[in-house]
């Protein structure tokens, strides 16, 4: 396994046969890593930013807390992205953290690459 570049993730996004749900979920963290205010060139890397940024592995509760102490005034397209991964991590039911998706994307990828 690798680690998934945003344009592996934006070819997967576009590749015949993904399931409507893992579109969504393509969507919503390439949104969100859009509004990340330093540039993000994989998953990996977005996943350490928002680790370090949260305090920990981005799980709903503590991406919960980094929002509510968050300075809009100073850090409003982080709390734009977190917000995104908060509305993601919702559609598993607040099950699952920020990680584990990425894992499964990059099992995904994986997958059809050799199909």
């Amino acid at each position: 396994m690798g680690n998934l570049t945003i344009y592996e993730l934006e070819k997967l996004q576009d590749s015949p046969g993904i399931n409507s749900f893992n579109k969504k979920i393509i969507d919503i963290l390439l949104a969100a890593i859009n509004d990340w205010p330093d540039p993000i060139y994989s998953l990996n890397d977005y996943e350490l930013v928002v680790r370090n940024f949260v305090g920990g592995v981005a799980t709903p509760m503590r991406i919960n807390a980094a929002l509510s102490r968050i300075d809009y005034l100073k850090e409003s397209w982080n709390a734009e992205s977190l917000s995104q991964i908060e509305d993601l991590l919702k559609l598993y039911d607040n099950r699952v953290s920020l990680n584990e998706i990425i894992i499964e994307l990059e099992l995904i990828f994986e997958e059809r690459r050799f199909l």
